[in-house]
C-alpha cells in the first residue's frame, strides 16, 4: 500500500488542457475508468452544438466545420449527465468528432484543430443525416398543430412536398395510390403543402379521396431543411429518424421504400439544431423573403408581401418557385385554375426578367 501511494505521489496529479488553456479538474469526471469533460467547457473553443433526441437516450452533437455524430447517453457511454451538467467522454470526442487528443505522462491535451481538414458547413440535410423534428398545422384543421416525427416514432415515413400554385398538385392522387400500396410495409405517407399565402387554395386542390395527413407549411421550413427543389419532391425517413433518400419522381420513392434496409450504426453526417430552423434566418436569403411575405399575407397585406418577393427576385431571378408563389397572389385565376398555362408562365417570366 505504501509503495502504491509513493508511486502515485511521484507520478503527480493529472492535468488537462484544451489547446493552451488549462481545464479545471472540476470540469473532469471519471466514472469507472472512462473520462468525461464538461460540455460547456468545450462548447466555444470546439464550436459544438448539441440537441437531445426525441427518445432522450442520445444527443445529436455537431462540430462546426467538421460534422456531427449521435452520442449515446448514460454511464460508461459517449455522454453523461452529472450534477445537472452534461459531460462528453474523451473517446467519443476523439473517435466521433475528430478531436485530437495527446497524452504525455500525467498531461492530456485536446486540440481544437482536429484530425481532418474542415468541410463546409451544410444547411440542408442529405441522406445519412438525422431528421430534425418539425411541427405544422393540419390543412383540414389549422387549429391542430402536430409533430411530423415525434408522434410517429418507430414508423417509416415518406414526406411528399407540393404546392397548390404548381403542377405538383396533380401528383396528390398518385401519392394516395402509393400510400395504399405501402401501408403493408408499415409506412406512413405525409403530405406537406407549401403556400405562404395561406390555406385556402391548398384545401381546394386537396382531393377528398386523399386519406393520408396533409400539413401546411407557410414559411417553407421543410423545404429549407431538406432542399427539395423543384416540386414535387419527397424524402424517405427510416424508423430511427434518419434521412435515407430524397427525390422528385414518386416511382423512385416507391422503389426506395421497398428496398429500405435498417439503419446501421449511429453516425450522423451533419446535425441541424432546432434553433437553426427558427426566426431570424440569414438576411437576404430565400427563407427570409418567404417568411416575411408569409407574415404580411397573414395580416392581409397582399401588395407588401408581393413586394418582398419582387425585391428578392431582382437579385435571384432564377428562383422559379418563389416567382410562382408571388404569382399565386398576383394572378390567382392563372395559378389556381384547372391547369397551368405554360405559354402564359413563360411570357410572364420573360416580361418580369426584362423589366416589362
Amino acid at each position: 500500500m505504501t509503495l502504491l501511494l509513493l508511486a502515485f505521489c511521484l507520478q503527480g496529479s493529472p492535468e488537462y488542457s484544451l489547446d493552451r488553456e488549462k481545464i479545471s479538474l472540476n470540469d473532469v469526471i471519471d466514472t469507472g475508468g472512462r473520462l468525461y469533460i464538461r460540455a460547456e467547457r468545450l462548447q466555444a473553443p470546439l464550436r459544438l452544438i448539441w440537441c437531445t433526441t426525441q427518445d432522450k437516450l442520445s444527443l445529436g452533437v455537431y462540430r462546426d466545420q467538421f460534422g456531427g455524430a449521435l452520442f449515446s447517453l448514460g454511464n460508461g457511454k459517449d455522454a453523461v449527465f452529472h450534477s445537472r451538467s452534461l459531460f462528453f467522454s474523451l473517446p467519443a470526442l476523439e473517435e466521433r468528432l475528430g478531436v485530437s487528443i495527446t497524452r504525455k505522462g500525467v498531461r492530456t491535451t485536446l486540440s481544437s484543430k482536429g484530425k481532418k481538414a474542415p468541410s463546409p458547413k451544410r444547411r440542408e440535410l442529405v441522406p445519412g443525416d438525422r431528421m430534425v423534428d418539425l411541427e405544422f398545422p393540419l390543412l383540414k384543421n389549422l387549429d391542430r398543430k402536430e409533430s411530423l416525427t415525434k408522434k410517429r416514432r418507430g414508423k417509416r415515413i415518406l414526406l411528399f412536398f407540393w404546392a397548390p400554385w404548381d403542377s405538383s398538385r396533380d401528383q396528390i392522387l398518385p401519392w394516395q395510390d402509393l400510400y395504399r400500396r405501402l401501408r403493408r410495409y408499415d409506412f406512413v405517407v405525409i403530405g406537406i403543402t407549401l403556400d405562404a399565402a395561406g390555406p385556402g387554395r391548398s384545401e381546394q386542390h386537396r382531393s377528398r379521396k386523399v386519406t393520408f395527413p396533409v400539413y401546411l407549411d407557410t414559411a417553407w421550413t421543410s423545404l429549407r431543411v431538406l432542399g427539395g427543389d423543384p416540386l414535387p419532391s419527397w424524402a424517405l425517413i427510416d424508423e430511427r429518424g434518419f434521412l435515407r433518400s430524397v427525390g422528385q419522381d414518386p416511382s423512385g420513392a416507391e422503389s426506395a421504400a421497398r428496398n429500405l434496409e435498417k439503419a446501421k450504426g449511429g453516425k450522423i453526417v451533419a446535425w441541424i439544431p432546432q434553433e437553426d430552423l427558427a426566426w431570424p434566418v440569414r438576411p437576404g436569403s430565400r427563407w427570409e423573403a418567404i417568411s416575411k411575405a408569409s407574415l404580411l399575407w397573414e395580416e392581409g397585406k397582399a401588395d407588401d408581401g408581393v413586394d418582398i418577393l419582387r425585391q428578392y427576385l431582382k437579385r435571384n431571378e432564377n428562383d422559379r418557385l418563389l416567382r410562382f408563389q408571388k404569382w399565386s397572389v398576383q394572378f390567382p385565376d392563372r395559378m389556381h385554375g384547372q391547369a397551368l398555362d405554360p405559354a402564359w408562365l413563360k411570357a410572364q417570366e420573360k416580361k418580369e426578367r426584362t423589366g416589362g
